[in-house]
């Protein structure tokens, strides 16, 4: 295997023991959507199935046809729109879907389909969701929540809301109140949502008291990222690729595409088997480095789809050995800091050609693989 992302369980149960303490042992939808931001939707889901965990959240319905695919039992939310012609899966499967605005509302209802759902309200993201980003929206947000509770087909089953800044207190906490004030008018008229959720994971960390929310919605804190600082998290994730040749440059002498880079003195460059195709960016060309045993090594030239040069000049490499791409020497959030993203987008982007191997005690967990 020439590139290996081997996934710590250990660290995973870590993890969910914080996001357990923080949040009060609320309830979590643990958010796995886009192949589990990179570690592998299938033995994540696994994994935290025997953790406990009972409610996954994903963005469409083939991810979470792949799951209940692969035998995944657990309550699924799907947090984007499902196609009209498509809702009868929800049903074939047992999944949730999301009420993504009042016109999408009246599409459920038309199809006359025991569809379960989750209510999505506007409280400031401005994506999707019933309009509540003002309070003089309530009454008639209540009323159109109202409209689906008594559907004679439609299940309701919870209601959330999304926070588009959740580090940013002012605007959080004015999102918190609108939402906060509809949940206790529903309860005025008698109505009680099953689950209410509003909690991301940097809101789990920041306002665990201040929420009406009996269920947390995370994702990045599952996998060791706390934007915060606040949590002991572990990252669950390391990345290796393996040296595939070893080069000798004279000084003079360009690197890879474009002629980027002119080595100053004579080099020893070792070519290792990952590329922007598997998800190491473009951008962390000559700014990034990997690491062999303790050793830092510079990338140099441009990364190129398949392949990234490293100087391993006076370092004892070999071929077939590894280096650490993301590993506790190089987090992943270095690595989108100096390529100018998001450690989202680094790990989202993590393709599938890498070989990924879940891990317990050091031992692959055959399980899960």
């Amino acid at each position: 295997m020439q590139r290996i992302a081997e996934i710590n369980l250990d660290h995973l149960n870590h993890n969910i023991k914080e996001i357990n303490r923080v949040s009060k042992n609320k309830e979590i939808i643990a958010v796995i959507k886009s192949n589990a931001y990179g570690h592998g939707s299938i033995g994540i889901a696994k994994s935290l199935e025997k953790l406990g965990v009972r409610f996954f959240a994903v963005a469409t319905l083939e991810e979470a046809i792949e799951l209940r695919e692969n035998n995944i039992s657990s309550k699924i939310l799907i947090l984007g729109r499902t196609d009209e012609e498509k809702l009868k899966e929800l049903i074939k499967y047992s999944l949730i879907q999301t009420v993504i605005s009042k016109e999408y509302s009246e599409i459920l209802l038309e199809s006359n389909l025991n569809i379960k759902i989750h209510i999505k309200i506007n409280t400031g993201m401005n994506r999707f969701g019933f309009d509540l980003t003002t309070i003089r929206n309530i009454d008639t947000v209540t009323k159109e929540i109202q409209h689906l509770y008594d559907s004679k087909t439609l299940i309701v089953d919870g209601i959330y809301t999304h926070f588009s800044d959740a580090a940013n207190k002012k605007t959080t906490h004015y999102q918190i109140s609108l939402f906060s004030n509809l949940i206790l008018k529903l309860r005025e008229k008698k109505i009680n949502p099953k689950h209410i959720h509003c909690s991301n994971s940097i809101a789990t960390t920041i306002y665990s008291d201040n929420t009406i929310d009996n269920i947390v919605r995370v994702g990045m804190l599952i996998y060791g990222i706390d934007q915060t600082k606040q949590i002991d998290l572990k990252p669950i994730l390391k990345l290796k690729a393996k040296i595939l040749n070893i080069q000798k440059i004279k000084a003079g002498q360009s690197i890879g595409y474009g002629k980027t880079f002119i080595a100053d003195r004579n080099m020893k460059v070792a070519t290792i088997a990952i590329g922007y195709a598997d998800g190491l960016p473009i951008s962390y060309s000559e700014c990034g480095y990997v690491y062999y045993n303790n050793n830092k090594c510079k990338i140099i030239g441009r990364i190129t789809m398949d392949y990234t040069m490293v100087d391993v000049t006076n370092l004892p490499v070999q071929i077939g050995e590894y280096v650490e791409v993301i590993s506790s020497k190089i987090s992943v959030e270095r690595i989108s800091e100096l390529s100018k993203t998001i450690p989202y987008e680094i790990f989202t982007n993590l393709g599938s050609r890498i070989n990924r191997k879940y891990l317990t005690q050091g031992v692959i967990d055959e399980e899960n693989n």
